[in-house]
């Protein structure tokens, strides 16, 4: 029985490749940017499925930082729904699988791209950025809300001021 289920590992290990998980994510995969705790904004990039041990199969196999954990959801006809989610939070595990999917997805070309562009805008010393670095940054996440179908923060007329001042303190006191 044991090597049955090694080889069952070692065949569905085989059939995970990278061009497989860019259209498996495609379809169940995710990549969002949303504010953290008021003092910057956190990337995450994560799969939502109905078949937990094939999300814990993606898991090994492209090493997620968490997950597979439980969600529930409401469908449209209002019932309860139960899915699991995996994903990658931390910067390596992030480097990792966006380099991973970037030549694979299709749908999800321009997140995945918008992702690792982020990614680059550097990490910041105990959260401090150049003001350049800010609103790219802000650039960014409201391309992927835009993308995402989640829409913008605030309309136009009131993110853009009069001053860069202004500019910076509600990109970094209100979103």
């Amino acid at each position: 029985m044991v090597d049955m289920e090694n080889n069952e590992l070692l065949e569905i290990a085989s059939r995970m490749t990278p061009q497989w998980l860019g259209g498996f994510f495609d379809g169940e995969g995710c990549v969002c940017i949303r504010r953290h705790n008021g003092t910057g904004w956190i990337l995450r990039v994560n799969l939502t499925q109905a078949n937990h041990p094939l999300l814990l199969d993606v898991a090994r196999t492209f090493k997620a930082s968490y997950g597979p954990y439980t969600k529930t959801r409401k469908t449209k006809l209002g019932k309860e729904s139960t899915c699991y989610e995996i994903g990658w939070a931390n910067r390596e595990s992030l480097v990792h699988i966006l380099n991973v999917l970037k030549d694979h997805v299709i749908a999800k070309r321009e997140q995945v791209e918008l992702a690792i562009e982020f990614l680059g805008t550097g990490v910041g010393q105990g959260n401090k950025f150049s003001t350049e670095v800010l609103y790219r940054r802000y650039e960014i996440m409201e391309r992927m809300r835009a993308i995402n179908h989640a829409g913008p923060r605030k309309p136009a007329s009131e993110t853009i001021h009069a001053t860069e001042e202004e500019n910076l303190a509600r990109i970094t006191d209100t979103i």
